[in-house]
C-alpha cells in the first residue's frame, strides 16, 4: 500500500526510490521504531560508482560506514546502504528508472509511463538477448527431455524445446530387454549433417535390420531398427534426428528415455516486476551496456562512464569465464543451432 508525504508516494518504508527534488537523487521514508522521517540524499549531479571496488572503499571509508554506523534517520546511513555493493537482482523498472536518471529524464513510476521509458525498456530487451546470446550464462542452461513424435513414419525422430539454443549433450536409455531393471543411459554422438548422411549411407539398403525413413525435405534416411541411437544431428533446428532405434522394445523413441542438456532462450516480459534470468554478477554489465545504448540512440550521445563501465564490467566476466573453465576444463561444443 501506498504512502503519501510531502505530496510523494512510497511504496512503503524504508524503501528508496529515486526523486529529484531538494537536488537530490534519491528519497526514502525512513522509519526507526515510532519514528519516521523523509530523507533525500545522494547528490543528483553525480553517478554512483559503487561498483568499483576503490570508489566504493574510499567512500565507506570517508563516511565513517563501517567504524561509525549512522542512525537510520538520517541521510549517511542511506547513502551509507547505496555504497554497499552486492547488486541486487534488478527489475525491468529499476534498469529503466536507473538509466532515466542518468539520462536527466523525468522521473516515472512504470516503464508504460512514457515513450522515452517504453524505448528504454526496450533497449534493455534487446541489450539482454544479445548478452545471452555471446555468452555461456548458467542460468540459461537446463536438463531437458526430447518429445517423443509417436509417429511410426518417423520413429528415429524426437523433438526438442523450441527455446532451446544449442544441446551440449544427449543421452538415451541403451536397454535392450523389457527384463532388464538396470538404467543405462548412454551418450548419444552428434554428427553434423553431412557427416550423418555419410555415415547412414554407407549402410546397405537390403539387410533385414535396416529401413528407410524419409526426411520431411524427402530425403530418404537408412536406420537400424536393431540398435538404440548411437548417433544424431538436426537438419532444421527443431528435430533431433538418430541413427536407429531397437524395434523390439519400442516402436518410436521414447520422451521418458531421453535425457539432454540445452541452453534454452529465456522470455523477456515487458512488465515493471519481471526480472530477466540472469546471475547478479551480469547484472551491472546489463545496465551499463544498455545505458550505453540508450545514450547514444535516444540522446544522441556518448556515456563514457557507462561505456568504461560496460567494458569494465565485460572483461571482468570474461576473465571469471576463463578461470572456470581453466579450472574445470569445462568446453562449449557447438553442435549446430
Amino acid at each position: 500500500m501506498a504512502i503519501e508525504r510531502a505530496g510523494e508516494k512510497f511504496s512503503g518504508y524504508n524503501k528508496p526510490k529515486r526523486s529529484r527534488k531538494g537536488g537530490k537523487k534519491f528519497a526514502v521514508l525512513a522509519k526507526q521504531g515510532s519514528k519516521i522521517k523523509l530523507i533525500r540524499f545522494g547528490d543528483a549531479n553525480m553517478s554512483i560508482k559503487k561498483d568499483q571496488p576503490k570508489r566504493r572503499k574510499s567512500f565507506r571509508a570517508r563516511h565513517k560506514c563501517d567504524t561509525n554506523p549512522p542512525s537510520k534517520l538520517t541521510a549517511r546511513y542511506w547513502s551509507c546502504k547505496k555504497w554497499w555493493y552486492t547488486m541486487p537482482k534488478l527489475t525491468l523498472l529499476d534498469m529503466t528508472q536507473n538509466i532515466l536518471s542518468d539520462m536527466d529524464s523525468d522521473e516515472v513510476n512504470s516503464i508504460s509511463d512514457t515513450v522515452e521509458s517504453g524505448q528504454v525498456s526496450e533497449i534493455i530487451k534487446t541489450t539482454y538477448y544479445d548478452l545471452i546470446a555471446s555468452k555461456s550464462i548458467p542460468e540459461t542452461f537446463s536438463l531437458v527431455q526430447f518429445e517423443g513424435l509417436s509417429n511410426t513414419a518417423k520413429p528415429n525422430y524426437l523433438q526438442y524445446p523450441s527455446t532451446a539454443t544449442d544441446i551440449l549433450w544427449f543421452k538415451y536409455d541403451s536397454r535392450e530387454d523389457d527384463s532388464d531393471t538396470v538404467i543405462n543411459y548412454t551418450d548419444v554422438t552428434y554428427l553434423k549433417p553431412q557427416e550423418f548422411i555419410d555415415f547412414l549411407n554407407n549402410r546397405n539398403n537390403t539387410d533385414s535390420d535396416t529401413t528407410s525413413i524419409t526426411d520431411g525435405s524427402g530425403i530418404s534416411l537408412l536406420i537400424k531398427t536393431n540398435k538404440n541411437p548411437e548417433y544424431w544431428t538436426s537438419f532444421d533446428d527443431e528435430f533431433v534426428v538418430c541413427d536407429g532405434y531397437l524395434s523390439t522394445l519400442e516402436s518410436t523413441l521414447q520422451k521418458a528415455k531421453t535425457q539432454s542438456y540445452c541452453k534454452l532462450e529465456p522470455a523477456f516480459t515487458l512488465s515493471d516486476t519481471f526480472v530477466p534470468t540472469l546471475g547478479v554478477d551480469l547484472f551491472p554489465l546489463l545496465l551499463s551496456t544498455a545505458k550505453t545504448v540508450a545514450f547514444i540512440t535516444l540522446k544522441q550521445q556518448g556515456n563514457p562512464a557507462a561505456s568504461s563501465a560496460s567494458r569494465n564490467h565485460l572483461v571482468r566476466q570474461q576473465n571469471n569465464r576463463h578461470r572456470f573453465k581453466t579450472a574445470n576444463e569445462v568446453t562449449y561444443p557447438d553442435y549446430g543451432r
